[in-house]
């Protein structure tokens, strides 16, 4: 009797360890050129690209071990936790729904934890990426554009994007973007962010509060620097700079003849400007 007890017990805990993820998985028509927005909280993201004029979505949505809640609400968070592609065509948007995740009523019902989303992402080459993503793990990696990448509290890698880049990063962690081409403009903050094969194609400006900012680019790049000088900054340039300004808060210079100009405003930050 106890071993059907037992056996019973091990067919019930695996029932709800079961039920306590969920998997969605599909395929719409997109043009290359359109917009793709991909809006997600908790979990990682990876968007690649492909040579279909399709998306593909691909999501497997989990409980997360919490101490504050049950299995059973865990569960329940799942169940009511839906993937929602809106629009179609030139664009696209994809996000998690969570706004029938329940709300735990041991705590007064003030406590909610929403599950954990592993996104797997394929859209053409050519398209416009904007992500927006709190406390997950993100990879943007192949595609040509305009793209506003928003990140919080996420470790990001970017490999291979041209274009226009926005990032808007706070808490990013070791953020790196390897291949890059085209103009940036950036917004940082409590970030270390590595740039490595970078090719600075438009005017590009850095906004970066508390953390440390490498640069690596071909020493054949050519630029018009401009920067602030604060006694809490520190600089290092591998790159020969040619000063047509200096005065006691602000440098402005050409390196190897001039260029795109690229602004950097920074505080409490370690700048490096290096040659691949």
């Amino acid at each position: 009797m106890k071993l059907v007890q037992l056996i019973a017990f091990v067919v019930l805990l695996s029932a709800v360890s079961l039920a306590q993820s969920k998997n969605f998985n599909r395929t719409v028509d997109f043009a290359a050129g359109g917009d793709l927005r991909v809006n997600t909280d908790v979990g990682t993201v990876k968007i690649t690209s492909w040579d279909r004029n399709q998306v593909e979505v691909i999501a497997r949505i989990e409980g997360r071990e919490n101490n504050n809640v049950s299995a059973d609400y865990m569960r329940r968070a799942v169940e009511a936790t839906e993937i929602e592609l809106i629009g179609g065509g030139s664009r696209l948007t994809v996000k998690a729904n969570y706004d029938d995740v329940p709300y735990d009523s041991s705590w007064g019902g003030k406590n909610r934890v929403i599950p954990r989303i592993e996104w797997e992402i394929r859209a053409p080459r050519r398209a416009n990426i904007d992500l927006d993503t709190d406390r997950s793990e993100a990879e943007v990696r192949g595609f040509e554009g305009r793209h506003s990448l928003k990140t919080d509290r996420t470790p990001l890698r970017v490999e291979d994007m041209s274009g226009d880049i926005r990032l808007n990063i706070d808490r990013g962690n070791q953020t790196r973007l390897n291949g890059i081409r085209g103009s940036l403009q950036i917004e940082a903050d409590r970030t270390d962010l590595t740039f490595e094969r970078l090719q600075l194609m438009g005017d590009s400006k850095v906004q970066m509060d508390r953390g440390k900012l490498e640069m690596r680019m071909a020493g054949s790049q050519g630029l018009n620097l401009s920067m602030n000088k604060e006694r809490r900054n520190s600089f290092q340039s591998d790159f020969p700079i040619t000063t047509s300004s200096f005065s006691d808060d602000k440098i402005e210079g050409a390196i190897n003849g001039g260029g795109p100009r690229l602004t950097l405003h920074t505080d409490r930050t370690q700048v490096y400007l290096k040659n691949n």
